[in-house]
C-alpha cells in the first residue's frame, strides 16, 4: 500500500473537489483512510452541514441527535444555506417538515432532559422553525436565514 501525499498536497486535492475515493484509488488506500487523515487536518468537505449545529442556541445531547425532528430541521437549515450536497430524498424530508411546522403553526423546542417537542407558535417566534430561548443571545442573520419557515 502506498502512503498518502503530504498534508499540503492532500488538502489541495480535496479542495479541488476530488472525492475521498478518488484520492484513495490514486494512492492505493481506502476512502476511509483519506477521510481519517483529512479530518485529522481539520478539513471538512461538508462545511455547511457541520456549521448548522453551531447556529442553534443549544448543545444537543448525543441521545437526541438522531431524533427525526432534529434531523429534518438540519436538512431544512442546510438547504436554506445553499448546501447542494443534501440528497434529493433528504431535501424532500426537510421541505416537508418545514412546511408541516408552518401549517400546524408550531415551532420546535428543545430541552436537554426530555428532547425535542413541537409547541404552539407565539408571536415572538416570528417565522423561525424553533423557539429561540429567551436567555440566549439573539440569532445571527445566518441563523435567521437558515431557520426561516416557508410561507404557506
Amino acid at each position: 500500500m502506498t502512503a498518502l501525499p503530504d498534508d499540503r498536497e492532500l488538502l489541495k486535492m480535496a479542495q479541488r473537489g476530488m472525492t475521498h475515493e478518488e484520492i484513495g484509488n490514486l494512492y492505493g488506500v481506502t476512502k476511509q483512510a483519506v477521510n481519517k487523515r483529512l479530518r485529522a487536518l481539520g478539513y471538512s468537505s461538508k462545511p455547511i452541514a457541520r456549521a448548522v449545529a453551531e447556529l442553534l442556541p443549544w448543545d444537543v445531547e448525543k441521545e437526541h441527535r438522531k431524533a427525526l425532528r432534529y434531523v429534518n430541521l438540519r436538512y431544512w437549515m442546510r438547504m436554506q444555506l445553499g448546501d447542494e450536497e443534501v440528497p434529493a430524498v433528504r431535501q424532500r424530508d426537510g421541505r416537508n417538515y418545514a412546511y408541516l411546522l408552518a401549517v400546524k403553526e408550531v415551532v420546535l423546542d428543545y430541552d436537554a432532559a426530555t428532547g425535542w417537542s413541537e409547541v404552539p407558535r407565539q408571536p415572538s417566534d416570528g417565522r423561525l422553525a424553533i423557539r429561540w430561548p429567551a436567555d440566549a443571545p439573539e440569532p445571527s442573520e445566518e441563523a435567521r436565514k437558515a431557520l426561516e419557515l416557508p410561507e404557506v
